[in-house]
């Protein structure tokens, strides 16, 4: 699969952020190495631009849509969304989450990565 010159920005972010998400968890759970700051900001940062650019791609690929991007407004009402989904909705319904208000600077910070990196190389 060739991925063009468009795409590029998406599949880079994709691949960096599920790596850094991975790697987090390898080295947390596996190693037990454990860093305050990154344990509870860590993979909410990375989590919004993995979303968002594996839903950019599933969109480009699988619906064949070329051309799809987000806009600054469905960038922010998804990463909205998933901040009360992770924040309100999994702490109701799994004991093991918890809410942490810093987590939505986290998640926006993330939304700027996203925005920023995706919108400078298009």
């Amino acid at each position: 699969m060739k991925i063009s010159s468009n795409e590029r920005p998406y599949a880079l972010l994709l691949i960096v952020s599920a790596t850094m998400l991975l790697g987090h968890q390898f080295l947390q759970r596996i190693l037990q190495v454990n860093i305050p700051f990154l344990d509870n900001y860590f993979d909410p940062f990375w989590s919004i631009p993995f979303l968002l650019s594996g839903f950019v791609l599933e969109r480009r690929y699988l619906l064949q849509l070329r051309d799809f991007r987000l806009s600054l407004l469905e960038i922010s009402v998804t990463t909205i969304a998933f901040g009360f989904l992770f924040e309100y909705v999994f702490p109701y319904f799994f004991p093991g989450f918890f809410f942490d208000a810093y987590d939505f600077v986290a998640y926006f910070a993330g939304m700027i990565l996203f925005y920023v990196f995706t919108t400078r190389h298009l």
